[in-house]
C-alpha cells in the first residue's frame, strides 16, 4: 500500500439502458501516490467508469466513497478542488491561449471577479513543472495532439487535486510524447497525487503502474500488481489475440503474435 485509500468503490452497478449493465458490481480502491491503471478492450466500461468517479455521471448503484465522503455528498465546486478530470476528447470553443486555459484550472478556488496572485503563481509553477514556457501564448486550439494534451494535464494540475483521473491519456500520441506523458503521470504519483487512468495498451499498466484492475464487459477480471495480473493466458482471453513476452532487466513488454508474419 502506498498511503490511505482516497478512493473506494463497493458493488458498483451502472447501465444506460435497463437490459444492459455497462459496468456490474465493481469493486476497488486507490492510494494516495500511486498509480492505478483501469485496462480493458473497446467497450468493457473504463470512459464511464471514470466519468462516474469524476462526477460526470449520476445514476449509479453502489457506494463511491472519496477522502472518507460519499460521493452524493460532494457539490461540484469542492469536488473539483480534489479531483481533476483529464477526458480523451476535449473541444476548445473559445480561443483561449495557453495560460488562459491553464488559469481555468483555478476556477473551483476563486470568484467570478477576483484573482489572486496565488492563482497566477500557480499557473507559472505548472508551466515551469511542464517545461511550456513557449506554448505560453498560443492558442489552444492550434496545439499539437501532445501538446494539447500536456496542457490538458496542466490545466487539471493548477486545481491543486488530490486525485487525478486520465482517460486514455496517450492516445493518439507519438511514441516520444507517450513516454513524456506517462513519464510525468508516474512523477506525479511520486508527489503523492493518486492518478488513475486508462488505457488499452497493457505495456502502460507494466511501464508505470503500481496496480492494474483489468475489466472486460464491464466487469473486473482480475487486479493486482502488473507483472503477476498481466500474464499470457488473461491477456489472450481479454483481448483475443496471442501474445509473447520480451523482458529485458530493465522493462518487460507484451506484444501481439501475428501469424503468417516473420520478422
Amino acid at each position: 500500500m502506498k498511503g490511505k485509500h482516497v478512493i473506494e468503490v463497493r458493488n458498483l452497478n451502472f447501465s444506460y439502458f435497463k437490459d444492459r449493465l455497462v459496468l456490474c458490481d465493481v469493486n476497488f480502491f486507490v492510494d494516495e501516490g500511486e498509480v492505478v491503471t483501469f485496462l480493458g478492450p473497446n467497450a468493457s466500461g473504463k470512459t464511464t467508469l471514470l466519468k462516474i468517479i469524476a462526477k460526470a455521471i449520476t445514476g449509479f448503484s453502489g457506494y463511491i466513497e472519496v477522502l472518507g465522503r460519499s460521493l452524493k455528498d460532494f457539490n461540484y465546486r469542492d469536488y473539483s478542488k480534489i479531483v481533476a478530470y483529464v477526458p480523451q476528447e476535449e473541444i476548445v470553443a473559445l480561443p483561449f491561449n495557453v495560460y488562459e486555459y491553464l488559469l481555468l484550472g483555478r476556477t473551483p478556488h476563486i470568484n467570478l471577479i477576483f484573482v489572486d496572485r496565488k492563482d497566477y503563481l500557480i499557473v507559472e509553477n505548472v508551466i515551469n513543472l511542464l517545461g511550456i514556457e513557449n506554448l505560453r501564448n498560443r492558442l489552444v486550439p492550434e496545439l499539437s495532439g501532445g501538446e494539447k494534451q500536456l496542457v490538458k494535464i496542466g490545466r487539471a494540475l493548477a486545481q491543486e487535486p488530490r486525485i487525478m483521473l486520465l482517460d486514455e491519456p496517450t492516445s493518439h500520441l507519438d511514441l516520444g510524447n507517450k513516454v513524456r506523458i506517462l513519464k510525468l503521470m508516474r512523477e506525479m504519483a511520486n508527489k503523492n497525487l493518486a492518478i488513475i487512468f486508462t488505457t488499452h495498451d497493457p505495456n502502460e499498466a507494466l511501464m508505470i503502474s503500481d496496480r492494474v484492475y483489468l475489466l472486460n464487459e464491464g466487469r473486473i477480471v482480475a487486479n493486482g500488481i502488473p507483472d503477476e495480473v498481466l500474464s499470457e493466458k488473461l491477456i489472450k482471453e481479454v483481448y483475443k489475440v496471442d501474445v509473447t513476452y520480451m523482458k529485458s532487466s530493465n522493462a518487460t513488454a507484451i506484444l501481439p503474435v501475428i501469424k503468417g508474419f516473420q520478422s
